[in-house]
């Protein structure tokens, strides 16, 4: 178990500096897109968007909005008019030292709109996160900072048990930034801990869930791909270029007891000054028997492409192209590559 757990630590960590390398990379106008979005974006969307050659990331933010058009027949986006909408007010209502919507009150303002209700204690007195905060006797505390309540009455109400929720800010500082200071394990009920920001990352996670539900029009995974740049040595070159498909990604074609898809794979290596130095282009049908995909025996199409040229030491970038013929789905990455 200690193994295991020293393992997805480590694993955890890979996977975060290779985020934080990708994002470092960004234009302001993308930064900008992913600030906003951080609240409802998914985690494979933003890791196709992070991935993506910068000139494609206009058409990814127009298809994201589109994806949660919950009426694409008229001209209007409403949920993207509403969720920017909140924004702009979370900057308006809450912002201190920085803007509004990165403030624990405009997470939760910009997740789940305005509060039901709202109950402002000032300074020396303490809510009883517990207790009824439109009746209780407020105990007072020695050194406890001004306090304001928000009351949801019908939070999650998508799902079948509307949910009362309510949350307690403090400003804690004394600079009237307040701090979310319920415990949301306790304040939702039938939720579970999470590891990384218990409070703010559980509602995050439970309204993303919500808003997913909500408004995104297709439950099948986005065509993407995982990858690995294996620096082996080999009689051409010395770099592996290992490209991992998962199934459940990919539009297949039923036959008889099989699912079949033919996979077009273009792959340019670019030098400094963006010039490809090796190129590489490949169809690839396949197919997999239909039970084992449905039982969970195969879960991935994977393959190896050996770079046919040495790369002496620098930095690259690499340029894909995938595209699933059968299923006119398309993904393209330039990723960062250093020998």
């Amino acid at each position: 178990m200690r193994k295991l757990f020293i393992l997805i630590f480590f694993l955890f960590i890979f996977i975060s500096c290779r985020t934080i390398t990708l994002e470092k990379r960004l234009e302001p106008q993308a930064q900008e897109f992913l600030d906003i979005t951080q609240y409802i974006i998914t985690d494979s969307e933003k890791k196709i968007f992070l991935e993506l050659p910068p000139w494609e990331r206009e058409k990814f933010i127009e298809d994201f909005w589109q994806r949660r058009d919950p009426f694409p027949q008229t001209a209007v986006n409403e949920f993207k008019d509403l969720y920017l909408k909140r924004i702009e007010t979370a900057n308006k209502l809450f912002s201190k030292g920085r803007k509004g919507y990165l403030t624990d009150r405009g997470r939760i303002y910009v997740l789940f709109g305005p509060p039901d209700e709202v109950i402002r204690s000032e300074g020396g007195q303490y809510i009883d996160p517990f207790a009824d905060a439109r009746t209780v006797q407020l105990p007072t505390r020695e050194g406890s900072k001004p306090i304001e309540t928000w009351i949801y009455r019908n939070i999650l109400a998508g799902l079948q048990e509307r949910i009362y929720v309510r949350l307690d800010f403090a400003d804690v500082d004394g600079t009237g930034d307040y701090k979310l200071i319920t415990d949301l394990r306790e304040a939702v009920p039938g939720t579970v801990s999470t590891i990384l920001n218990p409070n703010l990352t559980l509602l995050h996670e439970l309204n993303k869930e919500e808003f997913f539900r909500k408004t995104l029009k297709e439950d099948k995974p986005l065509f993407d791909f995982n990858y690995q740049f294996r620096k082996e040595k080999s009689k051409e070159g010395n770099l592996t270029i290992h490209l991992e498909f998962p199934i459940k990604n990919i539009y297949l074609q039923e036959e008889k007891d099989s699912l079949k898809a033919e996979l077009r794979i273009n792959i340019e290596i670019l030098d400094f000054n963006n010039n490809a130095i090796w190129e590489f282009r490949k169809d690839y049908p396949f197919s997999v028997p239909k039970n084992d995909v449905s039982e969970g025996r195969i879960k991935s199409w994977i393959v190896d492409i050996p770079v046919s040229k040495p790369l002496p030491s620098g930095n690259y970038n690499v340029y894909i192209i995938s595209v699933n013929i059968f299923g006119n789905e398309e993904v393209k990455k330039l990723l960062p590559l250093k020998i």
